[in-house]
């Protein structure tokens, strides 16, 4: 399905450096995702050449960057808008919609006066604190994306599926009637645990859980959702269901392995729902299910 792009607005006054650093940043860092606009109240005649020097140090190019009347986008809806400085918060016009708003009241770089030591350094200070800023946005999941999952919502929801697991050999072991099957099913049941803890280590490296309700209401997280629910391991009564079937270790772990594809092919799609920057801690996650993978097919193979 295609689904759209966030909108977000960073104003200042002149437009000339700490909006249009806020748009490289942000678009460096989830440009395939987002669509990011700066405007200026009363915008100069060119982008600050300290800023296009500390924009360019970091990996952004600036010569698309030049300054714009905030009134060009007037009639334009914003998922957000970032004012990052006290007097565009003053005149920042009116836009349509429901936009979230934030105020980031950062000191002018432009004003600062000395050799061009000292000023770069302030423009640099300025660029990393919006940096800091922005990755703290997202990374604290007040979602500057209206219809994508969090960092910390794709944590918790592999931690419910982990559950479910549990869930699933624990009822394997209570019905399982040879010491060699339970001992198998106690087995998985406790790497579930384990990676129910490793999760949660994650989660915690990923600053906590922050849900986004707005998130709910999409048509991709109805077809996560749906991902998620429609598992092997769905609940006690299915793992009963199942377990009653089983009729040797092979056949279970068979089913193992049905469950970990599953789980791999749900983090694999949750990891294109999040920006770029915030992949890494996904990717922890298919580490440690794929890794799970593999010891499941090796202890298939021991299994005669």
């Amino acid at each position: 399905m295609t689904t759209k792009k966030s909108q977000v607005l960073f104003v200042c006054t002149e437009n000339s450096a700490r909006s249009q650093m806020a748009e490289g940043i942000l678009r460096k860092q989830a440009g395939d995702i987002i669509d990011i606009y700066s405007a200026g109240t009363d915008p100069a005649s060119d982008v600050h050449p300290l800023a296009k020097r500390v924009m360019t140090e970091n990996g952004i190019d600036p010569s698309s960057h030049y300054p714009k009347d905030v009134e060009r986008y007037s009639d334009k809806e914003f998922d957000v808008i970032v004012t990052t400085c006290d007097g565009a918060r003053e005149s920042c016009p009116f836009f349509p919609g429901n936009a979230r708003r934030y105020h980031w009241g950062l000191d002018n770089p432009s004003a600062v006066e000395g050799d061009e030591a000292k000023r770069i350094a302030v423009f640099r200070k300025t660029f990393t604190a919006l940096a800091e800023r922005i990755s703290e946005l997202i990374r604290k999941g007040l979602s500057i994306m209206s219809d994508r999952f969090s960092i910390q919502e794709v944590i918790e929801i592999a931690i419910e599926i982990e559950k479910n697991g549990v869930a699933f050999y624990s009822a394997l072991a209570k019905l399982a009637d040879t010491d060699r099957l339970k001992e198998l099913y106690i087995y998985l049941s406790q790497e579930e645990k384990r990676h129910i803890t490793r999760f949660r280590e994650i989660l915690e490296s990923a600053g906590g859980y922050q849900v986004s309700e707005a998130y709910y209401a999409t048509e991709y997280m109805a077809y996560m959702k749906a991902l998620a629910d429609e598992r092997v391991f769905k609940s006690d009564v299915s793992a009963a269901e199942v377990a009653e079937g089983v009729k040797s270790p092979r056949e279970a772990i068979d089913i193992a392995i049905v469950f970990e594809k599953e789980s791999v092919l749900f983090l694999h799609e949750m990891w294109k729902l999040v920006p770029e920057s915030g992949r890494e801690p996904i990717q922890k996650l298919l580490d440690e299910e794929r890794d799970h993978l593999r010891r499941l097919s090796a202890i298939k193979a021991q299994i005669s």
